[in-house]
Formats: C-alpha cells, sequence, structure tokens
C-alpha cells in the first residue's frame, strides 16, 4: 500500500450547480413573525396520567382525552342537564363532540388550502 501526498490545489473549480435562492416566507411564517408565534414542540403533547402514573398522549390514540370512554361511572356535566343530551350516553356523547371538532378543523384546513 502506497500513499502519495497531492499537493495544496492552486486554481479553486466551481460548483456544478448555482448556489440555491432563499425561500420566499409563506403568508403563515410571515404572519408568525409579525405576532411572534413560535413553532409548538413536542413538550406539550404529553400529560401524566395520576391512574396509571405513567405519561400519555393529550390526544389520538389511548390518549387522554378518551378517559371517559373507560370510566365505568361518567357524571353529567350541568350543560347537559334538562337537554335532550342527557338521555344520550355520555360515552358517545363526549366521542361526538370530539368528531364535531375534527369535522371543524378539517373544514378549517380546507379554507386555508382555497385562500391561497
Amino acid at each position: 500500500m502506497t500513499l502519495i501526498q497531492l499537493p495544496d490545489p492552486t486554481t479553486q473549480l466551481p460548483r456544478e450547480k448555482s448556489i440555491p435562492k432563499a425561500k420566499e416566507p409563506t403568508k403563515w411564517e410571515l404572519f408568525a413573525a409579525k405576532k411572534g408565534i413560535k413553532k409548538k414542540g413536542k413538550d406539550g403533547k404529553l400529560v401524566y396520567d395520576e391512574k396509571t402514573g405513567k405519561w400519555v398522549n393529550k390526544w389520538g390514540y389511548k390518549g387522554k382525552n378518551k378517559e371517559v370512554e373507560s370510566d365505568w361511572l361518567v357524571e353529567l356535566d350541568d350543560k347537559n342537564v334538562g337537554t335532550e343530551n342527557e338521555l344520550i350516553d355520555p360515552r358517545k356523547l363526549s366521542r361526538m363532540e370530539r368528531k364535531k371538532l375534527v369535522k371543524k378543523n378539517e373544514l378549517q384546513m380546507k379554507r386555508n388550502r382555497e385562500k391561497k
């Protein structure tokens, strides 16, 4: 095995491709910079569950928001007393409220995409 020491380069070679141009910020990025809004990290996604002694997701698969579905006893909210929602199973009612929030979010996302 033979190693050869090459001399230092004397001429600078040009780049094959030009230096990429800075991307123009989106409307949201401009708005966020103006208002001082920063990207949300993962630290806000977990909450401590005192029953199990573990950290669980706020939303989604095995999330804290689905805790009502596994409870054997569910208290009625004061807002549901005396309405037709009082007769509906509280587990189904909380699930319907979550579904309603998801649909609302999807509609808002659709409207935002159409504005572009």
